[in-house]
């Protein structure tokens, strides 16, 4: 059988039956419902990486459908192959069935998300011998955000028990997965990341008269904060809204410009007609995220944070959350009362954190620069050096999976 250009459009065609494992370079396919636009530079440096390592690297990827689809948030790389996929409820439970490519079938290492909605995962369930090839996942490595049920935590042990490796998006799912049994010598960290160098460098070529414009565009004085991300419950978006409220009321010219899509959109879209500091910008990225982040004083979000950590962090803006929220293990990239403030999960409290945080400027200008210099520790491309060497472990002689 044959990888054509077709199933792998950059890459020459090569023979992969009948050629002995040592002749020809390892392959590795990664599985996943859809690429999000931060996901991109990811698998774009570590294809390159990869290669350069003689390891080749195949990334399928479906579309989005779903609570998913509303993000608007997913990209097609040229490199990407389609997958084709169908997601359904079961039980009251949402599951997606996948048809792996010819590429997976002939794969040395297959990595998928670590999902139990996924039914392709549960092939970890047969015995080593009788699965079609090894399999490894990547993810939180932990329920941080989802169900925590005792059969879900039962079956996450077991599936992630089986599998031949596991790459956590950071330290604290590392530890997660090595509670569950597996062993450390098969984890490999990777430090989530965006990419930290392009919103860098975009925050850098800004021009004043641009950050100007803007700020004049939206009314933006003084007292400006944002929110990033999606648009969903576990944000926390009614709460934000009504802190919001509060801290109009107490701070003059207040201003908080909201940025993201998702299933509570109409939510946000009547508020920003009933008040007049809220404005609602829809979905940025690029050069519009680094304006964003660069024209306010903080970064509002009351509910789970994730990635926009990462953001945070490059553009040196601190972030007013909770305490109690599942947040996702990025949020271990934070430090409170350095990089971020952290509340309870009630709207007066929540502002009046906000409040303090927005007429402290000496704090602000200590933050910001802990901020800066806690965000050298991210990037995509540090990322994908990680996901390579635990591929180089995998096909290593050394280590027995």
């Amino acid at each position: 059988m044959v990888l054509t250009k077709k199933l792998c459009p950059w890459s020459k065609a090569r023979e992969l039956d009948g050629v002995p494992m040592k002749t020809r370079r390892p392959l590795v396919v990664i599985l996943q419902a859809y690429i999000p636009t931060y996901r991109a530079k990811f698998f774009e440096e570590l294809i390159h990486r990869a290669g350069g390592r003689g390891i080749d690297v195949v990334v399928v990827a479906g579309r989005p459908s779903g609570s998913q689809s509303k993000r608007k948030d997913a990209v097609a790389p040229p490199f990407v192959v389609p997958l084709k996929q169908k997601e359904f409820r079961l039980l009251g439970r949402r599951v997606t069935l996948r048809k792996w490519p010819r590429a997976a079938a002939a794969a040395d290492l297959v990595v998928l998300e670590q999902a139990r909605r996924n039914i392709d995962v549960y092939r970890l369930l047969l015995p080593r011998s009788l699965r079609p090839t090894r399999i490894a996942l990547w993810g939180h490595g932990a329920d941080f955000a989802g169900s925590r049920g005792s059969f879900d935590v039962v079956l996450r042990k077991l599936l992630t028990r089986r599998a031949d490796w596991f790459f956590a998006y950071s330290a604290v799912g590392g530890a997660a997965v090595q509670a569950l049994g597996m062993p450390v010598e098969r984890i490999t960290e990777l430090k989530n990341s965006t990419d930290t160098t392009k919103l860098r460098g975009d925050i850098v070529q800004l021009e004043e008269s641009e950050l100007w414009s803007f700020k004049e565009l939206h009314s933006l004085g003084n007292n400006s904060a944002a929110y990033i991300g999606a648009l969903d419950a576990g944000k926390r978006i009614e709460l934000l809204i009504e802190a919001g409220q509060e801290i109009a009321r107490r701070v003059p010219g207040f201003r908080l410009l909201i940025a993201g899509d998702g299933p509570l959109r109409s939510k946000v879209c009547r508020a920003d007609s009933q008040y007049p500091w809220l404005t609602y910008i829809g979905t940025v990225d690029g050069s519009a995220k680094a304006l964003l982040l660069a024209s306010v004083k903080v970064l509002l979000i009351p509910g789970s944070v994730g990635l926009v950590a990462v953001d945070a962090l490059t553009a040196g803006v601190p972030i007013v959350t909770t305490g109690d929220n599942a947040h996702g293990p990025e949020f271990s990239y934070l430090e409170p009362g350095l990089t971020a403030e952290v509340t309870i999960p009630e709207a007066a409290a929540y502002a009046g954190k906000a409040i303090s945080l927005m007429n402290d400027d000496c704090k602000l200008a200590l933050m910001r620069e802990s901020c800066l210099e806690a965000s050298t520790d991210y990037s995509v491309e540090d990322m994908a050096d990680r996901f390579l060497e635990g591929l180089m472990s995998v096909f290593s002689d050394h280590v027995r999976v």
